[in-house]
């Protein structure tokens, strides 16, 4: 399945009026990673016509409890798309007090009101997730030093214990070149600010 996978950047290639973009033939999926307006993510599903499941990012307060047309936000649940089950959970690591963001206490939260979803998918699908998408990244990985782009602990332990084959997240800056990580079999995707991913 060929994904477009978007974040934290509106990219204005996408815009250009007569502009050809072969690398966006085909795309069956848009994944949205955070911190986008919603009329980028709208415009996105208009033109490629496909469904787009998304998580807020940090910044996305003024989205909180609101529907994006033609948009499916899938934090703290899943969804069974092409054979693949998808589910995400939104929000950075707390660094003040606005909406969507998380202590690790906090975070843990949000996993086990996922849990239901994926003893579910074990019992239905023989297996728990195939991709997880996040707005932050897990600890140690892609993440920074800094307080506001520190990863989370709690997604680590999440993937060590559900193993899903993808984890595409955004919010940090990928440098060098370096945005594919694999731990615990998992494949750790930076997709800031747009990949073309297939699965």
């Amino acid at each position: 399945m060929k994904i477009l996978a978007v974040s934290d950047k509106v990219e204005e290639s996408f815009f250009t009026p007569g502009q050809k973009m072969p690398e966006l033939e085909g795309i069956e999926l848009i994944i949205a990673c955070g911190d986008l307006p919603s009329s980028y993510l709208e415009y996105l599903v208009n033109i490629l016509n496909v469904p787009l499941f998304y998580v807020l990012g940090n910044h996305d307060t003024q989205l909180y409890g609101r529907h994006i047309n033609g948009c499916t936000c899938l934090d703290e649940s899943t969804v069974l798309f092409k054979g693949k089950i998808i589910g995400g959970l939104s929000g950075s690591i707390k660094y003040n007090d606005a909406k969507l963001m998380y202590t690790e206490m906090q975070m843990h939260g949000k996993i086990a009101r996922l849990f239901p979803y994926l003893i579910y998918n074990r019992l239905r699908h023989r297996r728990y997730l195939d991709i997880l998408i996040t707005h932050s990244p897990i600890l140690g990985v892609h993440d920074e030093s800094t307080r506001t782009h520190k990863g989370f602990e709690a997604l680590k332990m999440f993937v060590k214990q559900y193993r899903p084959k993808y984890h595409f997240h955004g919010h940090t800056m990928v440098r060098n070149n370096k945005y594919k990580t694999k731990v615990h079999g998992t494949r750790i995707i930076n997709v800031n600010h747009w990949q073309i991913l297939d699965v």
